[in-house]
């Protein structure tokens, strides 16, 4: 559930990268794979308007980033395109509050 509502809270945000005509190149895949591992594995990913004329162009550029990043595409909001990955999300939490508590055995 935590996951979702951090889903929901980046949907809202400005976009971290921008695609333009140049493409998908390296330098876009190294810097997103680099946020994907800083944000929590979830990035919002803007298609500029000279690279993308219809839908179809968005979901084949989604389809293809998610391919190379091995993450998953989360949703598709016009030209925005958000991809996540949950392992980081995951890895990238604190230690839930369970474990940093101590037990004690009631005799």
């Amino acid at each position: 559930m935590e996951f979702i509502k951090y889903l929901r809270k980046r949907i809202h945000d400005d976009p971290d990268i921008r695609i333009g005509k140049r493409g998908i190149h390296e330098n876009i895949i190294e810097a997103t794979n680099e946020l994907l591992k800083k944000r929590k594995g979830v990035i919002k990913i803007r298609v500029l308007r000279n690279l993308a004329q219809n839908r179809d162009d968005i979901r084949r550029i989604a389809q293809e980033l998610s391919h190379i990043l091995r993450a998953d595409i989360v949703k598709i909001i016009g030209r925005s395109i958000i991809i996540g990955r949950i392992k980081d999300y995951k890895t990238s939490r604190t230690l839930p509050l369970s474990k940093h508590l101590k037990y004690h055995k009631y005799t």
